[in-house]
C-alpha cells in the first residue's frame, strides 16, 4: 500500500476551504523515520491555500511533541 501524503493534505485542505474555512492551521510533529512525510503534507496544504489566494502566516504552522503530554494538553 502506498499513501500519497501530498495529495491527502491538498484534498483535505481544499475540503475545509470549500466549506468556508479561511484561517487554517497546520499541526505537525517530528517523524525522524519519515521526514519527507511532513514536507509532502505541508506542501499539499500550501498548494491548496495558494489556489484560493488565502494567507498562511508562519504562526499557523504549529509544531508539537507527541510524547510530551503537558505540551499536548496546552495545545
Amino acid at each position: 500500500m502506498c499513501i500519497d501524503d501530498f495529495h491527502g493534505s491538498h484534498e483535505g485542505t481544499l475540503y475545509f476551504i470549500k466549506i468556508g474555512h479561511r484561517k487554517i492551521a497546520y499541526i505537525e510533529y517530528k517523524r525522524s523515520d519519515l521526514p519527507s512525510v511532513l514536507s509532502d503534507r505541508v506542501v499539499g496544504l500550501k498548494k491548496a491555500i495558494d489556489e484560493y489566494g488565502l494567507s498562511f502566516p508562519p504562526g499557523n504552522r504549529i509544531p508539537i511533541d507527541l510524547y510530551n503530554m503537558e505540551e499536548l494538553q496546552k495545545s
